[in-house]
């Protein structure tokens, strides 16, 4: 059987963004909290994300979302109570 070069370019390319975290999540940026807010709703297939904007958290709690980031990546599956709990959270962190 034969393999399709091109195939496993594009295999590789779909796959390649997951494992490679090319993020430097130790500096506080707006970048980076786009970037966190973007996957950790995409985790949790968040459908209503405007409360969850990262133009709307404050900055200085950036630690807290790196920590709610890595929680919610660690975990496959959530009860609607738990997604509910983090949304909470995360709603804690916005700007006032």
């Amino acid at each position: 059987m034969t393999t399709n070069p091109m195939h496993e370019i594009i295999i590789f390319i779909n796959i390649a963004p997951e494992r490679m975290n090319l993020v430097d999540l130790s500096k506080n940026t707006p970048a980076n909290i786009e970037y966190l807010i973007g996957q950790i709703t995409e985790k949790l297939r968040m459908v209503n994300t405007a409360a969850m904007r990262p133009e709307s958290i404050n900055n200085e709690r950036y630690e807290e979302l790196v920590e709610i980031y890595e929680m919610v990546m660690k975990k496959n599956h959530f009860s609607p109570g738990e997604m509910q709990a983090l949304v909470e959270e995360i709603g804690r962190l916005r700007k006032v």
